[in-house]
């Protein structure tokens, strides 16, 4: 009998995969401050296409503490989600 890594084919006839189970921010922001703060970037934005102002991005690089890339079997069509908060474990550097 031939021996499968992580019983694959067995559960790939059932319909489902292996695949890596998704991590979802734990709640969605307070919907408030979250629109005026599109309205202001999108106000930037304006000013910045009629030569108003520069406008410059910046890219903030980090690292997460816990590693974690989880794996599941999960029904073909389906997503698994882990309520995640990487505010409490980021290092910004």
């Amino acid at each position: 009998m031939c021996q499968y890594k992580n019983n694959q084919v067995p559960c790939k006839k059932n319909r489902y995969v292996w695949k890596r189970i998704k991590k979802a921010p734990e709640k969605s922001p307070d919907p408030q401050p979250y629109e005026r703060s599109k309205a202001f970037i999108q106000r930037l934005q304006e000013q910045e296409s009629h030569g108003m102002c520069e406008l410059w991005y910046f890219e903030v690089s980090g690292f997460c503490l816990t590693p974690s890339i989880p794996y599941a079997w999960q029904p073909i069509g389906s997503v698994i989600e882990i309520p995640t908060s990487t505010h409490r474990c980021r290092l910004n550097v």
